[in-house]
């Protein structure tokens, strides 16, 4: 059983504004690092008024602080028929305090989506789980991977249409008439793979030959009203996949 707690903190980043942030602050008079020159610059409209082009660049911003927890623990059980092996490992993000373009505001990005900053998805938990089962030259195991839930700071409200959504406060950020960012739902997958070693012996000596599959039960990533339909930088839209490994020495 292995557990550690883990503390960075980052001094002077380098981060890439979002495009989203660059328009708030070409566009909304009220933004405090409102900008007019951003506007046919960095921002362009279109003959009816919408976005064209948003130009994003590097920039220096403060500083990241971050904490958490990483936890293992794993376990093998001999017996007559073979060698049974158990074990989970995850991490768990306490807090993860970034700054949200060129002023002073921070943010605790933990548990969102980070589609409104430069940050990448958070989940708070992330967990692999693994039984396995050996004997001879025999190896099954099974895994099973689990991605917590996110609040999703791009929409409000929530439903089965994008009818049912609303954008934040292009000001604030956030939900306005009591609503609340949507829910991106928590995902968990089960990979499942079998091998057999043919040993130092014989004709197919240091041979191996190992099936199996990811995501065995074509669990779908969860909804996100996006355009892809789902979050790209944490969730596989593949469902499930088979495969056949053969490895051969000389």
């Amino acid at each position: 059983m292995n557990v550690d707690f883990w503390q960075f903190d980052f001094d002077d980043i380098i981060i890439r504004q979002q495009p989203e942030e660059v328009a708030r602050r070409a566009l909304i008079e009220s933004d405090p690092n409102f900008d007019p020159t951003l506007l046919g610059r960095d921002v362009v409209l279109g003959p009816t008024g919408g976005l064209a082009f948003v130009r994003t660049q590097f920039v220096n911003a403060a500083g990241i602080k971050t904490n958490g927890v990483d936890a293992s623990v794993n376990y093998d059980y001999d017996t007559n028929i073979g060698t049974f092996r158990a074990g989970i490992e995850g991490t768990y993000v306490n807090k993860y305090r970034a700054p949200v373009g060129v002023g002073e505001t921070i943010i605790d990005a933990a548990g969102l989506r980070n589609s409104q900053n430069f940050a990448a998805p958070i989940p708070e938990l992330r967990f692999n789980a693994t039984l396995g089962y050996r004997n001879g030259g025999h190896n099954f195991v099974t895994f099973v991977r689990h991605t917590d839930s996110l609040k999703d700071d791009q929409n409000c409200g929530g439903g089965d249409s994008p009818a049912d959504f609303s954008s934040p406060n292009p000001e604030t950020l956030l939900c306005d008439g009591g609503l609340e960012f949507a829910k991106i739902k928590s995902h968990t997958t089960v990979d499942m793979q079998y091998g057999y070693s043919f040993g130092e012996y014989g004709p197919l000596k240091g041979a191996s030959i190992t099936i199996g599959a990811i995501n065995l039960f074509d669990n779908a990533p969860p909804f996100v009203n996006t355009d892809a339909g789902f979050e790209t930088r944490t969730h596989d839209p593949r469902g499930r996949m088979a495969y056949v490994r053969l490895i051969s020495s000389f």
